[in-house]
């Protein structure tokens, strides 16, 4: 449907005449005809994405890469909605919320397709794979998801992503990709993971880097909410004593003077 101004004008009429009792339906159900070829020859690639919640109630979205769509709106392509009250999984374009999105092909592996989520009880929900064809069939093309607020990029062909967070409304924290943080590889993110301790001792946490000064510290309890921030450090050490500790577990991000980010989980 093209959308547009109704126009009082026109109409559109049905009648009896139009029913056929012994229509021959058999034409959709070939499969050398016309139409199924015309389809077979679209390339198209697409992942659909489950948000579960602890009742294992779900919803889903899906993105792919078919033949015509835009990085913009797509009115063949792009079903768009609402983040509504209830429990709710989508892609974003233009700070607009899609249900359904079409992005370009050939695929690109750069690609980056920010997601939101609407959630409804204070809980642990999942994200996990719930389909894929085209290119996603092949097990080698990576599928990741970056959580922002927790500075991760979690692989989805390995295990689904679980986190805790408050209900509401979730736009700039989730990102699928399709490719991890190249910046760092294993190696190198394993030897400055090493670099920097996170310690709790009577009452403070003592956070210490061996290699980089360290620039900021936030730290997130596990509903994801930031409990404590400090900017403009500028020393290899630092001790936090004024956040509220209840035998929780507590989520430290750690930014070097360079610009990496070390994350670390506590128990306190």
């Amino acid at each position: 449907m093209v959308d547009g101004a109704a126009d009082s004008s026109q109409t559109v009429t049905f009648t009896n005449a139009l029913r056929n009792r012994t229509y021959n339906n058999a034409y959709f159900y070939r499969t050398n005809n016309t139409l199924t070829q015309v389809q077979e020859e679209i390339e198209k690639n697409r992942i659909w994405l489950d948000l579960i919640a602890s009742d294992s109630s779900y919803v889903r979205t899906l993105v792919g890469y078919i033949e015509g769509a835009t990085l913009e709106k797509d009115r063949l392509f792009d079903a768009y909605t609402k983040a509504g009250t209830a429990q709710n999984f989508y892609s974003i374009i233009n700070d607009e919320v899609v249900g359904i999105q079409g992005r370009p092909v050939p695929f690109d592996t750069d690609d980056k397709v920010p997601l939101g989520i609407n959630i409804t009880a204070s809980e642990t929900h999942t994200i996990a794979i719930g389909a894929v064809d085209g290119l996603f069939e092949d097990v080698n093309q990576a599928i990741f998801l970056e959580d922002k607020v927790l500075n991760l990029i979690h692989n989805l062909r390995q295990a689904p992503y679980s986190f805790t967070a408050t209900a509401g409304r979730y736009d700039d924290r989730f990102v699928l990709r399709y490719t991890s943080d190249t910046a760092l590889n294993t190696d190198d993110f394993e030897s400055l993971n090493n670099t920097v301790t996170v310690v709790t001792t009577n009452q403070e946490i003592e956070v210490k880097s061996s290699s980089e000064n360290i620039q900021d510290i936030t730290i997130y309890d596990i509903l994801g909410r930031q409990v404590f921030v400090k900017k403009d450090i500028n020393s290899i050490a630092f001790s936090i004593n004024d956040v509220v500790f209840n035998q929780q577990a507590l989520i430290v991000k750690i930014t070097l003077e360079n610009g990496q980010i070390v994350t670390k989980k506590i128990v306190f």
